[in-house]
Parts: C-alpha cells; sequence; structure tokens
C-alpha cells in the first residue's frame, strides 16, 4: 500500500539530511532494513512541509524500530504531528486527513464478509498459513472488482 503523508514541522530538505544522519542510502529514501518498505521524500526543498510516501504492509506504517525518529509512529498517526494526504492499495483509493482510518474500516468490513467463506473451508481450499486470509480476502476483493467493471475472471489453469 501506499500512504502519502505531510511531516508540517519539518521541510523535506531537513528531512533529507536527517535520512543522510540517520545512515540512509539515498538523501530522499530510507529503505527499512528487514522488510523493504520505503519512505520517499517527495520534495527535497526547504520551506515547505515534508512530502512522503510509504512504500509498504498497512501494519508497519511508521512501526519499524530503526526509523529516524521524525518518523516513528505512537498509537495514532493524525495526533502526532502528520497529516495523512492519501491512501491507495488492494482496497481502493482515499483522500484526505481521514483516508488510513477510511482505508482501515473498509478492509476491516471487508474481511468480515470473507471471515465465514474461510472458515468452512480453511483446510481444504487454501493454504493454512499467517497470510492465507488476508490472500484470500484480497483475492476475493479482486473478482468483485472484475465483476463490477463487467469483466469475468477467467479460471487458473491447473
Amino acid at each position: 500500500m501506499k500512504i502519502k503523508f505531510l511531516l508540517p514541522r519539518i521541510s523535506g530538505l531537513e528531512l533529507s539530511v536527517c535520512f543522510q544522519a540517520e545512515g540512509a542510502t539515498s538523501e530522499d529514501m530510507w529503505v527499512t532494513a528487514l522488510s523493504g518498505f520505503t519512505y520517499m521524500i517527495l520534495n527535497a526543498t526547504a520551506g515547505e512541509p515534508a512530502v512522503v510516501e510509504f512504500d509498504g504492509a498497512e501494519n508497519g506504517f511508521r512501526q519499524q524500530d530503526l526509523l529516524p525518529a521524525v518518523l516513528k509512529a505512537g498509537s495514532d498517526a493524525l495526533e502526532e504531528g502528520i497529516e495523512i494526504v492519501s491512501v491507495e492499495g488492494t482496497y481502493g483509493k482515499f483522500s484526505g486527513p481521514e483516508a488510513f482510518r477510511v482505508y482501515k474500516e473498509k478492509k476491516r468490513r471487508w474481511y468480515s464478509l470473507c471471515h465465514p467463506i474461510f472458515e468452512i473451508s480453511e483446510g481444504t481450499l487454501f493454504d493454512t498459513s499467517g497470510h492465507a486470509f488476508g490472500e484470500f480476502c484480497a483475492s476475493l476483493w479482486r473478482i468483485r472488482q472484475k465483476a463490477d467493471e463487467g469483466v469475468v475472471p477467467q479460471p487458473p489453469i491447473c
């Protein structure tokens, strides 16, 4: 998923300097060590709030241990001096300060619809690894989107 956000208390240039001081391999991108999530500065200029795009898993947003302190999250990103601009992922594109919350709510609702189907078939149709449920729900969402667009998905060739 991609999350674009503003850091109103720090300029893009200041964040770039921070990335360099913290050991980033690029002046405009921070790549997390284990997960490979990225934080890209979209405006490395002085005098304007930093605009950053996160590309990674929803539950990883601002949660890595080795992030520069200015990017780390506590319990609620909106209360910590950042402003969400937009969110884009499997379950849609949303804009505005509530975009992250709206995205998570849409995903939660879809998961609640998928859960009974997954439980009935678990162990017979699906891999039961930790990511199986999320992948199952995302697959059903993509099929639904194709149906809404009038495109009938073809069954896989086995």
